[in-house]
């Protein structure tokens, strides 16, 4: 990892847990250059259910005018620049875990043909409507694997409904139908949500005739494994 100012070599070290709730995950380690743990802080960044462990190693943290104890009270030493650059890193990684684990929540769903659309987006509405039903089906991913098919297929339909017709109803159905945890019921915060108004198509007024358009519309109808990564120079 590059550090303005800074030649040394510094690591950042990011472990992704299988289990849940496990002791010293959702914490950064400061580390001297052997690996050896100085001391801790809670992470403090969005992990949209990610169990992860973070390690940020530098020898000089070790040594008093850089230390780990300096470093976390921020400020313009070398130490807490280091440390700032490590967070960046990490919500980076966080970032991109967010959308594997999207992409492999929606690969599940259309192997078990639940998944409630069949056809590939066509124009930029339904890539909007696409973009945002998957980030509300990954959200609501914990509570869907928690049903049987037939359900989470009756389930997903009616998100699909939600976000195609009033993307403001999604926050109803996610705490009244499938009474999701209300920390993860965030839609202000999911992409694609807000925009999918200005993108959907105008509704006919009721004096107004329907004329077919000359082209015809497609139709619309987690494994988790341990993982580590290493941010290096």
């Amino acid at each position: 990892m590059n550090v303005d100012g800074l030649d040394q070599t510094v690591t950042v070290t990011f472990i992704e847990w299988k289990k849940k709730k496990l002791k010293g995950t959702q914490r950064i380690y400061l580390c001297d250059g052997n690996g050896s743990a100085l001391l801790d802080i809670p992470a403090e960044l969005p992990a949209r259910n990610i169990i992860f462990t973070a390690y940020v190693c530098w020898d000089d943290f070790k040594n008093q005018d850089t230390s780990a104890a300096l470093a976390i009270l921020g400020g313009e030493d070398m130490g807490a620049k280091v440390l700032d650059a490590g967070r960046v890193a990490i919500r980076e990684q966080l970032k991109q875990r967010d959308l594997e684990r999207r992409a492999e929540a929606v690969e599940d769903f259309k192997a078990e043909k639940s998944y409630p659309f069949e056809a590939e987006p066509k124009n930029a509405p339904e890539r909007a409507i696409r973009k945002a039903f998957d980030i509300v089906a990954t959200a609501a991913t914990p509570v869907l694997e928690k049903m049987d098919v037939e359900q989470r297929r009756f389930s997903m339909k009616l998100m699909r409904v939600a976000v195609e017709t009033d993307p403001s109803a999604v926050q109803k159905v996610l705490r009244e139908v499938l009474r999701l945890p209300e920390e993860r019921i965030n839609v202000a915060d999911w992409p694609g949500l807000s925009t999918i108004t200005r993108l959907r198509p105008k509704s006919p007024r009721p004096d107004e005739t329907c004329v077919p358009s000359s082209s015809k519309s497609g139709q619309r109808t987690s494994r988790e494994a341990d993982h580590e990564y290493k941010t290096r120079p």
